[in-house]
């Protein structure tokens, strides 16, 4: 799939598949980096100017992009996205395909299996509903892609913390 192939400075390949969601000044986000076997989920405040959000664009190599329809999302993260995304594919989804954290973990069990142990996921999603809410965005779309299976096989997930957050601890 074209939206997984790209490289970081470095010359690694890498392959970001991101969904950005925002609600109620949190900013939701789930990334698949293929280049690393990793789903990342989490969530943040954020301040006017998206602070966090343009760190975590800026140091991420992005190829596809799953964002809010302009009028879902507040004017400032609008602007920020259209700024810090150029040359990344993207689409942009109405507020109903951002699932609820009841309809994304029923994606993530329908595939848990004897083999496929999803706990660590479901437990990342229980402490980011609205980071859930991105990742149910990204679930349909890999199902389109007809990779969910092979992704949360085969990835390690990954609670995303800002730089601030990590400081704090």
């Amino acid at each position: 799939v074209a939206a997984f192939n790209s490289h970081d400075d470095f010359g690694h390949k890498e392959g970001l598949f991101a969904s950005i969601f925002e609600c109620d000044k949190t900013i939701g986000v789930a990334l698949v980096d293929t280049s690393m076997s990793e789903l990342i989920v989490g969530q943040f405040g954020d301040d006017t100017f998206f602070s966090n959000l343009r760190t975590l664009l800026s140091q991420r190599h992005i190829s596809q992009l799953i964002k809010q329809k302009k009028a879902c999302m507040s004017p400032n993260l609008h602007q920020v996205l259209a700024a810090t995304s150029k040359g990344i594919c993207s689409d942009d989804l109405p507020d109903k395909a951002f699932l609820d954290v009841d309809k994304t973990k029923k994606i993530i069990r329908e595939i848990e299996n004897d083999e496929v142990k999803l706990d660590k996921l479901l437990e990342i999603c229980d402490v980011n509903p609205v980071g859930t809410q991105a990742l149910g965005a990204l679930l349909n779309h890999l199902k389109r892609y007809e990779i969910i299976h092979e992704v949360l096989r085969t990835s390690t997930f990954v609670q995303y913390e800002t730089s601030d957050r990590l400081s704090k601890k």
